[in-house]
C-alpha cells in the first residue's frame, strides 16, 4: 500500500492570484503560492512551502482568501526537477482540500470550505460494514 498525504497549517505568503491554463481537458483555473508554516521547536523559524490548488476549489481559493490568512491545506507532495540544474528538486502540494481557519471578517465574508471533489477524496464508510 502507497500513499501520499500532507496536511498543513499556516499563513498565506502573499495575495492569491488566480490564472486560467490550458490543459487537455480545456481552461482550468490554478492558484500557486506559498505558505508560512511555523516551526513547533523554533517559533522564529518558518518553512515556507509552495501549494498549487485547481479548477473551482482554486476560484473558491482566489476569493476568500488573502495574504496572511491562517489555512488548513491537504493534498499530495510532488517534487519538480529544476529546469536550470537537473541536480535540484523543488517541492510542491497539489492541494485538493482546504479550509480558511481565520475567523469570520468584519464585512460579512464567511470563512470557505472546499473540496476539489465534493467527498474530498475520502470515501464514506459505514461503521458497521468494517471488518474489526
Amino acid at each position: 500500500m502507497n500513499l501520499n498525504q500532507i496536511q498543513i497549517i499556516g499563513r498565506l505568503t502573499h495575495e492569491p492570484e488566480i490564472r486560467q491554463v490550458t490543459t487537455a481537458n480545456g481552461e482550468k483555473s490554478v492558484v500557486s503560492l506559498s505558505i508560512a508554516v511555523n516551526r513547533e521547536f523554533d517559533k522564529e523559524k518558518a518553512d515556507f512551502l509552495k501549494i498549487t490548488i485547481w479548477g473551482a476549489s482554486a476560484d473558491n481559493f482566489a476569493k476568500f482568501t488573502k495574504k496572511g490568512n491562517l489555512i488548513f491545506a491537504q493534498g499530495r507532495l510532488e517534487f519538480e526537477t529544476d529546469k536550470k540544474d537537473e541536480t535540484k528538486r523543488h517541492h510542491n502540494i497539489i492541494v485538493d482540500k482546504w479550509k480558511l481557519l481565520t475567523p469570520k471578517a468584519k464585512d460579512g465574508q464567511a470563512p470557505a470550505e472546499t473540496n476539489s471533489n465534493n467527498n474530498g477524496g475520502m470515501q464514506q464508510v459505514d461503521d458497521d460494514n468494517l471488518p474489526f
